[in-house]
């Protein structure tokens, strides 16, 4: 009988929830499985698509189900789709996740500093499908883009007037919607902060940074 009941003479002591793959190189086919709902996660220094390879998940009739994210955060964070010069073929890389209806909309109102719920334009008739859970980022009003903030949405209405989202914390700064009138003709401006989901089915994901760069003040904006 073998003594050492672990077949591995030379066990890790420190397991990774993950495997980091050095290079993954795509020269035939890579494709999500049709109808899968789990997140799929992909970890590589590099994922490199031959000229006779394809990556593909969903489709633009069927996008795909579940969630794929790629890491390619380590080593030297690559993503490379060849092409064959020669012989006038290439690699396919195809990602289709499911979409957010709409990517991205207009303060219906007025939302102040501390609020914890923002009111949205949605034209009549169009889909809603941002969700609970999702991340979400408001442009700012003023000259700060500092002011620009993300959140988590926590609820959703939505009916004939718009749609409403209570979001897990309030907000630190007003974002204000404007109304502005200019020129003889009187013609006016509607200034509304964007609003834009951020969360995605497919994430492909890159080096994580800290350093900011930072900009100078808008040269048009008020003095203070």
């Amino acid at each position: 009988p073998n003594p050492n009941p672990n077949p591995n003479p030379n066990p890790n002591p420190n397991p990774k929830p993950y495997q980091v793959l050095t290079k993954l190189i795509i020269a035939g086919e890579l494709a999500c499985r049709p109808g899968d709902t789990g997140l799929r996660t992909i970890t590589a220094d590099v994922i490199m698509i031959r000229y006779t390879g394809k990556f593909e998940c969903g489709s633009a009739a069927a996008p795909h189900t579940g969630g794929l994210k790629l890491d390619i955060s380590y080593g030297e964070r690559l993503i490379s789709v060849q092409y064959d010069k020669d012989r006038g073929t290439g690699g396919e890389l195809k990602l289709f996740g499911a979409p957010k209806t709409p990517s991205w909309t207009r303060l219906a109102a007025t939302a102040a500093a501390g609020a914890t719920q923002l009111a949205l334009q949605v034209p009549s008739g169009s889909a809603f499908t941002w969700a609970v859970g999702d991340r979400i980022v408001i442009a700012p009003s003023g000259f700060d883009q500092n002011e620009a903030e993300e959140r988590t949405i926590t609820a959703v209405t939505v009916d004939g007037a718009g749609a409403t989202l209570t979001l897990d914390s309030g907000l630190s700064s007003a974002h204000e919607v404007l109304s502005e009138t200019y020129g003889a003709n009187g013609a006016g401006v509607n200034l509304r902060p964007e609003v834009t989901v951020l969360t995605r089915s497919i994430v492909m994901k890159g080096t994580p940074t800290n350093t900011q760069y930072p900009m100078p003040q808008c040269p048009y904006a008020p003095m203070p």
